[in-house]
């Protein structure tokens, strides 16, 4: 009879044969979506060194610039950096203090030229550091885009998130300058030793699985349907139609994503498999990391959604998650003193409600205002009659521009 040894030993080979027989035999499985390669382009990155990216909490905003021929933007600065990457036309800046540069033909980002104009073609990159005036132009014949993120911190204290040289600008100096904001959060964890700043486009195929990032990011959708659940963790959601910071998804809740809407993951957030998905899905992807490998961030509230389908009804209004967006100052807000807050940046107080209205004055996030009667509708906006109670300016002002809290959240 074998001993107990002997017998342990025939089951150690026979275990490592098996094992041997499997990794040898061919498999004839269907390869799995999240499997295949990544299909990326990285448009955007760059390694910024401590103190320049401001301490959470921070408002980021993934902005679309687009200046027509002629259009200009005024010398402005901003308490915190603004990264920028022409995809368009040929763009003329112009810097009063320190700014980098990524050529087409360079590896690294180089020192700017100061104090005097130079420009940037289609694919090359600029970072304007913390309190660098800046002010750039589009001298051609076409029209110029530049994708852009600025980093702001979202304290009081901090002071205006934009500055111009020669004050508030009026509505003719912006002649041709517009912004299609792309994703607005506000982020309660950011590196202190260092961050990195990571922009690219990502194109998953049928049911490939979207890869898993454990910084935090910001998605805005380019294409494909992006419908899904909260299961746990952090996730907020914007709306380009109602630019501004938005509270924090609840577990359980549904929502979905249109053309340039944006998620944002302050915690970063698990893989989620898309298998089942119908079409691919397009979007521009932004993290922010930590530039060392030694400052590993908290993940704490680390997001986990899950996909599904959403059928729109007529009802329904793009962006609006299944509301109807009819309600934009309901719960008692129509009642004269209620306080609100703006929730975007350069918002214009008007003098009537018209786009084509004088400006009377412009806030940025976070300016609390009272109103001061009932909504207006006219050229399809719904406008909100406030005043400044630190100056007593009145006007009116888009009910997508304002919101219940002072950091953006519970939009009108």
């Amino acid at each position: 009879m074998p001993s107990p040894d002997a017998r342990a030993s025939r089951a150690r080979r026979a275990l490592l044969l098996a094992v041997l027989l499997l990794t040898l035999m061919p498999w004839s499985g269907p390869v799995r979506a999240q499997d295949e390669e990544l299909d990326t382009d990285l448009l955007l990155r760059v390694t910024l060194e401590p103190g320049v990216v401001p301490a959470a909490p921070a408002f980021v905003r993934l902005v679309r610039i687009i200046l027509e021929p002629g259009a200009s933007s005024p010398a402005h600065t901003h308490p915190g950096p603004e990264l920028g990457r022409v995809e368009a036309g040929t763009l003329t800046v112009e810097v009063d203090g320190p700014a980098l540069v990524k050529r087409l033909d360079g590896d690294e980002f180089e020192p700017a030229t100061e104090g005097a104009p130079f420009d940037l073609e289609r694919g090359e990159q600029i970072t304007y550091l913390p309190g660098t005036a800046m002010t750039f132009r589009n001298d051609g014949d076409e029209s110029v885009r530049v994708l852009a993120a600025v980093i702001l911190p979202a304290e009081e204290s901090a002071g205006p998130r934009i500055t111009y040289a020669d004050g508030e600008p009026d509505e003719a100096a912006l002649e041709g300058l517009s912004s299609q904001v792309l994703g607005d959060a506000v982020a309660r964890t950011l590196p202190a030793d260092g961050a990195s700043i990571t922009i690219e486009r990502v194109r998953l195929t049928d049911e490939q699985d979207l890869p898993g990032e454990r910084n935090p990011s910001l998605l805005s959708l380019e294409d494909g349907d992006f419908a899904f659940d909260v299961e746990k963790g952090t996730a907020q959601v914007s709306r380009t139609a109602k630019p501004g910071p938005q509270a924090d998804l609840s577990k359980g809740d549904d929502s979905s994503l249109d053309t340039r809407d944006a998620i944002f993951f302050p915690n970063g957030f698990r893989t989620v498999n898309r298998e089942g998905q119908e079409g691919g899905l397009t979007y521009l992807r932004m993290v922010l990391s930590p530039s060392s490998d030694e400052e590993r961030l908290s993940d704490e509230g680390v997001a986990t959604i899950s996909f599904n389908r959403v059928e729109a009804s007529a009802e329904e209004t793009p962006g609006s998650d299944g509301s109807s967006g009819d309600d934009a100052a309901g719960d008692g807000l129509q009642a004269e003193g209620t306080t609100v807050y703006v929730n975007s940046f350069d918002v214009n107080l008007r003098a009537e409600p018209s786009t084509g209205s004088g400006i009377v004055a412009t806030y940025q996030i976070g300016q609390a205002l009272t109103l001061t009667g009932d909504a207006v509708e006219a050229e399809g906006i719904r406008w909100i009659p406030v005043m400044n109670p630190d100056d007593g300016l009145s006007g009116f002002i888009s009910a997508e521009l304002l919101s219940r809290q002072p950091d953006g959240s519970e939009p009108l």
